[in-house]
């Protein structure tokens, strides 16, 4: 966590000032936040797949397996495109990305033998029946992905002003 946070105190407060304006202004007065919201969906998907895609690769090894994970990347790349590029409607491209991640994790699986774990195995069904309904109802709650977003940075910007108050005090 402290490595999203700098360690100058004024600079903290100042960068959570500003974020936090932003987020009230791209929310409440411009509509950024639902103007761009294909964008801001597509680009997290992008990084969370790459991310994932990263550490995957590294801890597997296969053929098969490394073909299959980098396929599902290259599914999450056309999808974070049409996002992002395009701009389309948010809820197909998310519940394929979510189903994907689903069946790629059981493919896995099956492919190197293994059994997963109970835990695991809920939550990536889960992810399954999650990805499906997203993908198949068209039902993606934009208007509740726009206040998770606005949440979200009022969340970062209050982390930033926390930590510099903080560090104010301590001097």
């Amino acid at each position: 966590m402290k490595k999203m946070i700098t360690k100058n105190a004024i600079v903290n407060i100042v960068i959570g000032l500003v974020l936090l304006i932003f987020a009230i202004l791209a929310m409440f007065v411009f509509y950024w936040i639902s103007d761009f919201l294909s964008i801001v969906v597509g680009a997290i998907i992008l990084y969370v797949s790459a991310v994932r895609f990263y550490y995957d690769f590294n801890k597997h090894k296969g053929t098969y397996v490394l073909l299959t994970l980098v396929i599902e990347m290259a599914v999450v790349i056309v999808c974070a495109y049409f996002l992002i590029i395009t701009q389309a409607g948010i809820a197909p491209y998310l519940g394929l990305v979510i189903y994907l991640r689903g069946l790629v994790y059981f493919i896995v699986l099956q492919l190197k033998n293994k059994k997963a774990p109970w835990n695991k195995f809920v939550i990536y069904m889960l992810t399954l029946s999650i990805g499906a309904y997203i993908l198949f109802s068209g039902n993606v709650y934009e208007n509740e992905l726009e206040w998770l977003l606005f949440g979200l940075m009022v969340a970062y910007a209050g982390l930033f002003i926390t930590y510099g108050i903080m560090a104010l005090k301590k001097k």
